[in-house]
């Protein structure tokens, strides 16, 4: 008899990103919410296996697009680094066509 492994709330995928392979464990019903994190978790791609590589992403940037996946809204202005992060921050939401997300960028900035 074959079994089926479930999906449930708590499912996470991990994303590796920057040179230096920084993990980012995210809620799978969370990331998939956006389309180009969805087409390469649910799609035909290999990233079904719950992990992505994303060498040439920041792993700055990608932390401020896990905290406005959990948050809903970007971080404060004071509480970045630099102006420079919220505009790699904006070429990242570009990439991946969250368009939101693009707009409250340009509002930060």
């Amino acid at each position: 008899m074959t079994s089926t492994r479930r999906e449930t709330r708590n499912d996470v995928v991990s994303l590796y990103v920057g040179e230096t392979r920084t993990q980012f464990t995210v809620h799978k019903d969370l990331i998939g919410n956006v389309p180009w994190f969805k087409k390469a978790f649910l799609g035909g791609f290999k990233e079904q296996n719950r992990t992505m590589d994303m060498p040439e992403d920041s792993p700055e940037v990608v932390a401020l697009f896990v905290d406005w996946l959990y948050r809903g809204m970007i971080m404060r202005l004071n509480t970045l680094p630099n102006i420079k992060s919220l505009y790699a921050f904006y070429i990242f939401a570009d990439k991946i066509r969250e368009g939101g997300l693009m707009d409250q960028i340009i509002d930060a900035i």
